[in-house]
Order: structure tokens, then C-alpha cells, then sequence
């Protein structure tokens, strides 16, 4: 993107924190990428795409990746999940579908970093909910980790009414960026999500 708008600028890429929206506002970061961000009056929101991949990952030789894939052997597990850009303590969507369905479900733990929720899987027997192509582009880099695509699992077995809630990414950054690189990052970013 730098390169088709003729700049010469350097990019720090830094893991989603809870006060990534401050952070914006304040103009101490330029962008961020988000899902399902909320409104804010001095931080522009730009839809890039929607979440559609969903991961299952453990560490290596898990027994978990020798069994059938069904909810009732999931929960037999502890699970990590990632909250998803959400500030707070927020119910992950399979804490929720837990609780109305009365299913028992052991959390270890909640975070925004994907990093974090891995380092701790491969060194336990917890499994890691995630979600977002940028999961799988992560997962493939570990060697310490398996993965399992779940998104069929996700779409047809768990919400095959289509019920489940949306998930959508945003590009976000100060009101003052407005111009034609963000403009062009935006569209980039939207033709990549779509590929993916």
C-alpha cells in the first residue's frame, strides 16, 4: 500500500489490547484492526470483512485430535477463549450457547491475545477457541501447536439454522486519517478478506 501511494513510512504491528480505541483516539497508534468495534465519535470504523473461519488448537498430540469431533468431547476439556475485541468481562458466544443449552463448561481462560491463549495450550491439555483467517495464518507458524478447521463444525452443527451471532473485522484509526491512504487501506484489506 505504502509503496502504490509513493511513502516512505514504517509499520509496528502490535497485538489488540482493551484500550486499543483510547489508544486510537489519543493518536498514539495510527490503525488498528478490530472486530465487531464499537462507535466512537473521534475513531472512524471501516468494515473490511466478516469473520468466517473458525479453530479449534491444542498442543501437539493432544488426545483431543484423535477423537470425533463433537461438542459433548470438547467439553470434556478446559477451554481458552479469545474475546474477540470486546472490552471487559464479556461471555464468550460458547459460554453462552453453553449456558442455554445448560451444558457444563470449564473456562481456564479469557484473552485478547492469541499469542498468549497459544504459548498457554502448548503447555497444557486446555484447547483454544479462535477464530479469523489471521488465526490460521498464526497457527501455521507454530510448531508446538495443532489446529483443527472447525468452521463446518461451527456452521452445521452448531448454528444449522444460521443463528449463531456475526462477527465482522474493522479497520479503525482517528478521524484525522482520513485520506486517500486510508481510503486505499481499507479497500486493500477489503480485497484480501474476500480472497481469504
Amino acid at each position: 500500500m505504502c509503496e502504490r501511494q509513493g511513502l516512505d513510512m514504517s509499520v509496528s504491528i502490535q497485538p489488540w489490547s482493551d484500550n486499543v480505541q483510547e489508544l486510537l483516539a489519543q493518536g498514539k497508534i495510527d490503525y488498528a484492526i478490530s472486530v465487531n468495534s464499537k462507535p466512537s465519535e473521534s475513531v472512524k470504523n471501516v468494515k473490511v470483512g466478516n469473520v468466517q473461519y473458525y479453530f479449534l488448537a491444542a498442543k501437539k498430540d493432544h488426545p483431543f485430535f484423535k477423537q470425533e469431533l463433537t461438542m459433548e468431547c470438547l467439553l470434556k476439556n478446559k477451554l481458552v477463549f479469545i474475546n474477540y475485541s470486546k472490552v471487559g468481562l464479556v461471555d464468550h458466544w460458547c459460554e453462552t450457547y453453553a449456558k442455554e443449552r445448560s451444558l457444563d463448561l470449564k473456562v481456564s481462560f479469557k484473552t485478547t491475545s492469541l499469542a498468549m491463549a497459544l504459548n498457554h495450550v502448548a503447555k497444557t491439555e486446555d484447547i483454544c477457541w479462535t477464530a479469523s483467517i489471521f488465526s490460521y495464518l498464526y497457527l501455521n507458524n507454530r510448531s508446538d501447536v495443532d489446529y483443527l478447521d472447525v468452521t463446518d463444525f461451527y456452521d452445521q452443527v452448531l448454528f444449522p439454522n444460521d443463528e449463531s451471532a456475526s462477527y465482522s473485522y474493522y479497520l479503525q484509526y482517528h478521524q484525522s486519517h482520513e485520506n486517500d491512504f486510508s481510503i486505499g487501506l481499507s479497500k486493500l484489506l477489503q480485497e484480501k478478506l474476500t480472497i481469504a
